[in-house]
């Protein structure tokens, strides 16, 4: 019997490879995906994110991984969007860009209330900038169960290492905690979101 496919968000971070692990030990057919800017201070990216898949092919082999350079897209769209909606529209990009890669569900390392990304709020915003089903099996751990996982794992050790995530690349110190779907697609709707996601999805790398 096949395997269910999913493509997992992966970050720098301790939680999207504790995700990826529970879901491959769930039964799933996991792929990564990775959005960069690719900055001078962030040079050690790829590095770190094949390390990090490297580590999960202990559980599972060959996991493809795409690598998607998202710097480009960023200056665009820092050109209309506010400062303290960025965040919501980077990450509604990524599922946008996501979806158009894959070939089942979509996921995320998301855990309710860590970050100013994963109120309900914004991520019913975000998830809803897709039409895949988003799976987040992290949603109501706590912080120090991922980092137990992660070390039983043998993930951590890679994921504390110096990182800099592109989703707060120019966004306010106080980013928005209760995004509203109508007024960030009216905010969208002066982007050409087509054309930026399909520059993106051109200029993946898959490794």
């Amino acid at each position: 019997m096949k395997k269910k496919e999913v493509l997992v968000l992966l970050s720098g971070g301790l939680d999207s490879p504790v995700c990826c692990y529970k879901l491959i030990k769930a039964g799933y057919q996991v792929s990564l995906i990775h959005f960069h800017n690719l900055t001078a201070s962030s040079q050690g990216v790829e590095e770190k994110i094949t390390d990090l898949r490297d580590a999960l092919q202990k559980y599972q082999k060959n996991i493809p991984l795409y690598m998607i350079p998202f710097g480009p897209l960023q200056r665009e769209l820092i050109k209309t969007v506010p400062a303290k909606k960025r965040m919501i529209i980077y990450r509604r990009f990524m599922f946008r860009i996501a979806e158009s890669i894959a070939t089942g569900d979509l996921a995320t390392g998301d855990s309710l209330a860590q970050v100013a990304s994963q109120t309900l709020d914004n991520m019913h915003v975000i998830y809803s900038a897709t039409k895949k089903k988003v799976l987040h099996p992290l949603i109501g751990s706590d912080k120090k169960e991922i980092i137990a996982q992660a070390q039983e794992i043998g993930t951590y050790e890679i994921s504390i290492r110096p990182y800099e995530d592109c989703c707060t690349f120019l966004v306010a110190d106080r980013p928005e905690t209760h995004g509203n779907l109508e007024e960030i697609e009216q905010i969208e709707q002066g982007i050409d979101v087509e054309k930026l996601v399909t520059q993106a999805v051109k200029a993946k790398k898959l490794t």
